[in-house]
């Protein structure tokens, strides 16, 4: 129960320690106020891009006829991309593990053919995968 307290006494009086040292009868603490970039400052250390790609939103979104897929590559890697409707079954296999390099991509669909609904679009790379929604109407 003691140490339980503790750790709540750390978490709320944190700010109020700062500089201090902190005692629980058997150990002490010392904390020191960390010294992190703002959020907006340009910092070319800091990570922009976490995983291996990046997929964005297709347009135009809803759509009659062909739908554009952005996407880009950190790395050299295989892609699958699949549409499926709304129940999970698969509709098309866009891009079927091809090699691609890094880089920006934009991968036209076809969706004429689909009945109005729901569509969900899913790629994988590197074991990352990634999904959005594509809404097809006539």
């Amino acid at each position: 129960m003691g140490r339980i307290f503790f750790t709540y006494f750390l978490c709320c009086c944190l700010s109020c320690t700062i500089g201090k040292a902190v005692t629980d009868n058997k150990y002490n603490y010392s904390f020191q106020e960390a010294k992190l970039p703002l959020a907006n400052t340009p910092n070319t250390d800091v990570i922009t891009s976490f995983g291996t790609f990046e997929l964005q939103q297709s347009y135009p979104n809803p759509s009659s006829d062909a739908v554009s897929i952005p996407f880009h590559l950190n790395q050299y890697s295989s892609v699958l991309l699949v549409l499926y409707d709304i129940s999970g079954k698969t509709q098309q296999i866009i891009i079927d593990n091809d090699m691609l390099n890094e880089g920006d991509y934009i991968q036209p669909i076809n969706v004429n053919n689909l009945i109005p609904g729901v569509y969900i679009y899913r790629m994988i790379v590197a074991g990352q995968q990634k999904s959005k929604k594509i809404f097809v109407v006539k």
